[in-house]
């Protein structure tokens, strides 16, 4: 049925039964609608979708970051007064807390094909070595029913092909849980996604020799993440070393508040073995942490290091920048061990 101001996007699976299903069940007067930065192009037509089910529901679009089904937006829903939340791109998680709404998990699958270009590029790549590697295919969320098509076309090509199985659905990965992943000089990792975020995890899950090839399919490249890996996993390496060669007498803890960062046991685990060391641990409890965040907080806590266990990605990606060491836990247990065996993330 064609519905008035809703354009259809045939790219993209918005789970529409899923969503009628939801609303005829739970009855919402006032809906948050949660999407990551990668689908908020998508946020007119999912409005237009909900409107089309009940016309009377009110909608409000949340604009903060989304980085996985750990960061549920309830803050903005309990803010707006909404009786749901349903959050796109993402499949849902464990988590310490229970919801005080009811949320719907949307993951957005991508319904189109393999892009062309960087498929003919791993082909070529894959003839060439197909004789001594086995190829380990993993994908995002929204592309993991792209693994099954990709497994097809290098087993026709002789190659001898696995397809991780660990989570709920084969190939899936996020950007900081790799555990289901083989680990080996003998293989070719190729990760089916859309910018470097779940490669970039996977490499330093891996280790600096890994090979490592991304197919960016909003892009239609193939980018061989060798180099990006080495430099990353190099400067992770020498803050480590850096912080075992040098005495550390303070460590602020910051204990993720988002419902699925927030990791008591970790906090707790991380606290006694520092203390062990001798070392003086600050707790300090954060929704989100940017670097100025980070700037105005050393100004009284004053630390010599920053230990984040609320996401693993917050020290590599967004905060490595800062004049002060900001690690994971993995590389805090690294510190704590004086080992250099790299441990990503936990």
């Amino acid at each position: 049925m064609a519905v008035e101001g809703f354009k259809s996007n045939d790219l993209y699976d918005l789970g529409f039964n899923e969503l009628r299903e939801f609303i005829e069940e739970n009855k919402p007067r006032r809906l948050l609608v949660q999407l990551p930065d990668g689908l908020k192009f998508l946020a007119l037509n999912i409005v237009s979708l909900i409107k089309s089910i009940d016309s009377s529901i009110e909608v409000y679009l949340s604009s903060d970051p989304s980085y996985g089904a750990c960061t549920l937006a309830l803050e903005d829903a309990i803010t707006v007064g909404a009786d749901a939340l349903i959050h796109f791109g993402h499949i849902e998680c464990p988590l310490a807390i229970k919801p005080s709404i009811p949320v719907l998990y949307i993951p957005a699958y991508y319904l189109g094909k393999l892009p062309e270009k960087s498929l003919e590029k791993l082909l070529e790549e894959m003839h060439l070595s197909k004789d001594s590697v086995s190829v380990v295919i993993v994908a995002s969320t929204q592309y993991v029913k792209l693994v099954e098509e990709l497994r097809k076309v290098l087993e026709n090509l002789g190659c001898e092909v696995i397809v991780p199985s660990g989570g709920p659905y084969p190939g899936l990965v996020i950007g900081c849980n790799y555990s289901s992943i083989p680990v080996g000089s003998s293989y070719i990792y190729v990760v089916i996604s859309s910018g470097y975020f779940h490669a970039t995890g996977l490499c330093l899950h891996l280790g600096i020799d890994a090979r490592v090839l991304l197919i960016d399919v909003a892009r239609d490249e193939l980018i061989n993440m060798s180099r990006e890996c080495r430099k990353i996993l190099a400067k992770r390496m020498y803050l480590v070393s850096q912080l075992i060669n040098n005495p550390v007498k303070r460590v602020a803890l910051i204990v993720g508040q988002a419902i699925g960062q927030y990791r008591p046991a970790l906090v707790k685990l991380l606290e006694e073995k520092l203390k062990e060391k001798g070392i003086d641990v600050v707790k300090v409890v954060a929704r989100y942490l940017s670097l100025n965040e980070l700037i105005a907080l050393d100004q009284g806590v004053k630390a010599d290091a920053y230990v984040v266990t609320s996401c693993p990605r917050l020290p590599i990606d967004d905060l490595a920048s800062f004049h002060k060491p900001v690690i994971t836990p993995g590389e805090a247990l690294m510190v704590v061990s004086e080992s250099l065996k790299y441990l990503y993330p936990w």
